[in-house]
This record gives structure tokens, C-alpha cells and sequence, in this order.
């Protein structure tokens, strides 16, 4: 059993403890995937797997990736596929857009700026249908590598502070705290940073948003009074992250992936759990940061949303 005194406690419990984002996984018994062993895809849907593109930028034009969704509602399924392909750099005006967000890196806040891509969205049904499209704007600061936070999280469980801060007073602990940990924080909190900017993509374009709703229930008219609108929490639970063995992943094709838990409040209550399958987000798979696959879980009703990427292409350099 590891000692309870602060300096000897894993730094991960300490130095996360004020990082908003993280919380407490809930134990849950994950559904079985109804996807299965991967069919025959309809023709029309492109389940091509190009090899990863190694070199710079994350986001190129022609980057495509497939991904195959199954909704289970109460014993009954859906299938669809949605393929999200790289579309021109932002422009305006002749000028090249980009995006923003502050962040806090080694307790400063930072201002990041990164460029703009259109990016098209396109739904089909099981047998290849289009049944819905759109165009979302995606920033390559989205683009962060969700295994090295994992990563940097299983060090920080590893490391203890020395004996000789016994006996020094709280704030001097806590300094020692942030100043071991500061070296694994900036992957933590971009990676969070990154799936908070996703989810804002997803809620912010009509196709998204629908799939999203499909298994989160919008807050109702009560919660919205006595909350004053919708506070909406993301948290990424890194201490639940776990390599997946190979021959459980949802996603054959790329070995070695981690299972990253996140969950999603609105107004304090517990809207969605989520199992993020992430391996490194190597270009055309930066597109999603990585992830490969996902299941997320209504947390009392039985609906459950299943995705995994079924088709990649890497665009190329004009």
C-alpha cells in the first residue's frame, strides 16, 4: 500500500489535482461491440488503409479517413459510415486563417495559434447511401498526441518526491510538486485541450451534433433554470488509461493502442462515457488526433454509439 504522507504519494494524484479536465472514472461494464470482425463495405465507401505518412504537416489536402458507426438502442442497431476528408486551407481575402485558444503551460497562460482547414463531412447508410453532408473548420492545434499524454501519466505514477521535503510546509511541497511534474503537464494539458476542441467542433456542426444527441440527452428545461444555461465539463480520465491487448482491439490495423476514458457532464450530471481508442496521430490520422475508434455509452439508458476507422488516405504534396 503506498504511504499517505503528500511528498510520498504518486505525483500523478498531486499534480493533477487541479487540472479541471480529470476525474474519477466510474466503474462500468463496457458493452461488446457489435461490429464485430469487419464486413465487406458497400461499394462507394473507400476502405483503402494508405500507409502513414511520416512527414510534416499534420493536415494535408486529400487526407481522408472512414470510420464505421453502429448505434444500439435497446437491442436494435444502425450502421452507417462517416468519411471526413481534408478539404483547402482556410483562406480569406487571400489570407491564410488560423485558429486560437489559451492554454496554461508551466503554470503561464499561452496564446496558441494554429492554421485552418476546411474539412468536408459526409454520412452514408449500410449500403452506401449519402444521407447527409457538411463542412467544419479544423484547426492543427487539435492535432496532439493522445498515447504520449497517456504516457506521461504512468510516469507521473511512477515518481515519488524525495525524503528530503519532509517537513516543509504545504507551498513548498506543492512547488516540488509542480516543478517534477512540469516536464509531463504540456502533454496532459494539450492533449485535453484537444479533446475539449473536438467535442466544441462536434457540438457546433448539425451532423455531429445529431450523432452526438443520438446517445446524450439534451439538458431539459428544469436543469436549465436552476443552472442558468449549460455548463458543459469534458474530462479526460487518465488514470483509468490502459494498453489494449492487440487481440481486443477494436481496430486490428494499428497495434498497440490505449484506451483513454473520458466523460462528458452537463450542468454537474453525467451525460456521456466515453472510450476513446487512441494510437499516434501520424498523418492521415491526424485528422482525429488519433483516435481510431470509439464506444460511447449512455449512463442510464441502454444506447450505445460504436465508430472505428474502417479506411484511410494520405493526401499528397502538390
Amino acid at each position: 500500500m503506498l504511504p499517505t504522507r503528500p511528498w510520498t504519494r504518486p505525483l500523478a494524484t498531486l499534480a493533477l489535482s487541479g487540472l479541471a479536465a480529470c476525474g474519477a472514472a466510474p466503474l462500468v461494464e463496457r458493452s461488446t461491440s457489435p461490429l464485430g470482425e469487419l464486413a465487406l463495405v458497400p461499394a462507394g465507401i473507400d476502405s483503402t488503409l494508405d500507409e502513414l505518412r511520416a512527414a510534416q504537416p499534420p493536415l494535408l489536402q486529400g487526407d481522408q479517413l472512414t470510420f464505421e458507426l453502429a448505434l444500439v438502442e435497446e437491442g436494435s442497431s444502425a450502421l452507417h459510415y462517416l468519411v471526413l476528408t481534408v478539404a483547402e486551407p482556410t483562406v480569406k481575402d487571400g489570407q491564410r486563417q488560423f485558429s486560437s485558444f489559451n492554454v496554461t503551460l508551466d503554470g503561464h497562460s499561452k496564446k496558441l495559434q494554429s492554421p485552418l482547414h476546411e474539412v468536408d463531412l459526409e454520412l452514408f447508410d449500410a449500403v452506401g447511401a449519402a444521407e447527409e453532408d457538411s463542412r467544419v473548420r479544423l484547426g492543427e492545434g487539435v492535432v496532439q498526441d493522445h498515447v504520449a499524454a497517456c504516457l506521461a501519466y504512468e510516469a507521473l505514477e511512477q515518481l515519488v518526491l524525495p525524503d528530503a521535503v519532509e517537513g516543509l510546509e504545504e507551498a513548498a511541497i506543492q512547488d516540488a510538486v509542480k516543478a517534477a511534474a512540469a516536464p509531463f503537464m504540456e502533454a496532459l494539458t494539450l492533449s485535453t485541450q484537444s479533446l475539449v476542441s473536438l467535442f466544441g467542433l462536434a457540438q457546433d456542426d448539425d451532423l455531429l451534433a445529431d450523432l452526438l444527441w443520438s446517445v446524450v440527452d439534451k439538458p431539459n428545461l428544469l436543469s436549465l433554470v436552476l443552472s442558468l444555461g449549460v455548463d458543459v465539463a469534458l474530462r479526460a480520465e487518465f488514470e483509468s488509461a490502459e494498453r489494449v491487448p492487440d487481440e481486443d482491439s477494436p481496430a486490428p490495423a494499428f497495434p498497440g493502442l490505449w484506451r483513454l476514458p473520458v466523460s462528458l457532464w452537463i450542468n454537474e450530471q453525467l451525460a456521456l462515457e466515453l472510450d476513446l481508442f487512441v494510437t499516434r496521430p501520424a498523418p492521415p490520422l491526424a485528422v482525429t488526433g488519433g483516435i481510431v475508434a470509439l464506444e460511447g455509452r449512455h449512463p442510464t439508458r441502454d444506447v450505445t454509439l460504436f465508430a472505428r476507422l474502417v479506411g484511410s488516405r494520405a493526401g499528397q504534396e502538390p
